[in-house]
């Protein structure tokens, strides 16, 4: 298994089947903004990136928002065969890049249990997003 820090934007090419769906807009136009963001801000965005082989095991993508003081993370994707030392590995870097960065928080939003962040990795509730769906759908365009 190789760990690393991805900064050249054309690493979304290889993760983007494994993005999680988002009802704001498809992989392919999440994909592309998160090129655009690596190409334009490389020093607020980390992704970190786990491989065996060819293969994506593993990565966490975040960046730190515009004149924010915290790092958001946008996406992560685990794979559940993974040797839990690797995710704890990867959620190490994220927090050393916080702290370098002088950022003090990491703050993520998640369409799944999030009883299992709060209680494996030490989140706490911040905020509830609240959702009110209007008549319009499909809206954003695929690229």
């Amino acid at each position: 298994m190789k760990l690393f820090r991805a900064q050249n934007p054309q690493v979304v090419d290889y993760l983007k089947d494994k993005l999680m769906p988002d009802r704001d807009t498809t992989k392919n136009v999440f994909a592309e903004l998160l090129k655009e963001y690596m190409r334009s801000n490389p020093k607020e965005c980390f992704v970190v990136t786990l491989w065996e082989g060819e293969e994506i095991k593993s990565f966490i993508i975040s960046y730190i928002p515009y004149k924010r003081n915290h790092l958001f993370i946008a996406q992560v994707f685990m794979d559940n065969t993974l040797d839990s030392k690797w995710p704890k590995l990867m959620f190490s870097q994220l927090i050393a890049f916080a702290e370098k960065n002088g950022l003090e928080e990491i703050r993520g939003e998640t369409t799944r249990n999030p009883e299992a962040c709060l209680r494996k990795w030490g989140f706490e509730t911040y905020s509830t997003i609240l959702s009110y769906k209007t008549f319009v759908t499909n809206y954003v365009e695929d690229i």
